[in-house]
């Protein structure tokens, strides 16, 4: 499996294969990127919401 050679296409396109390693390597990064970014827009969702309960009155500010 690790001769298994990948090439990338389209503008971003590369002479040499890409081992099937640096694929792997590649993928998992882009997950974990995906990853990330799910989590920040979720963490900003649930600001969103905090505030909001603040300003509804729901929830009292400590800071204030």
């Amino acid at each position: 499996m690790d001769k298994e050679k990948y090439r990338f296409t389209g503008d971003n396109a590369i002479d040499e294969p890409l081992p099937a390693e640096h694929c792997r390597q590649l993928l998992q990064l882009i997950n974990s990127s995906k990853e990330l970014a799910t989590r920040a827009i979720n963490a900003k969702n649930k600001q969103e919401e905090i505030t909001q309960a603040i300003q509804e009155g729901v929830i009292q500010d400590i800071d204030n």
